[in-house]
């Protein structure tokens, strides 16, 4: 049950970019972070250029104006080997299906307990919810 904040230069993606990356997105946590193809919650926020504050250096051979963050809330923590994957194989996928640099992409995962989570009607999400 992530929720994915993808956050981009404002007008640097065009909105069949910003559709592809959003895509594979989704197919790499279906793939690779054991998330149903049926649950996909994102926001894509374009950002105004002075809004962006980044060390284009920092842990990275170079960000570019291209710079996308990936930030996802998760309730159900992976371990590391799973991590691992996810960040390489989004890398892998977002470099050969776009434009997009490996050093311009940057992804933070958080998580969180399933009862900060309510999908609607002000129910408290359970995992029993997903049995069926």
């Amino acid at each position: 049950m992530p929720l994915t904040r993808i956050i981009v230069q404002k007008e640097h993606y065009s909105r069949n970019e910003l559709n592809k990356i959003s895509h594979i997105l989704h197919a790499v946590l279906v793939n690779e972070f054991d998330v149903p193809v049926r649950d996909q919650f994102q926001i894509i926020e374009e950002v105004e250029k002075n809004n962006i504050i980044v060390d284009r250096e920092y842990l990275s051979p170079g960000r570019t104006s291209g710079y996308i963050l990936f930030y996802i809330t998760a309730g159900k923590p992976r371990n590391l080997t799973q991590k691992t994957r996810f960040y390489r194989e989004l890398c892998l996928q977002l470099t050969k299906q776009t434009s997009i640099r490996s050093a311009d992409i940057m992804v933070i995962i958080q998580y969180t307990d399933a009862s900060d989570w309510s999908f609607s009607n002000g129910d408290v999400f359970s995992t029993k919810m997903l049995e069926g």
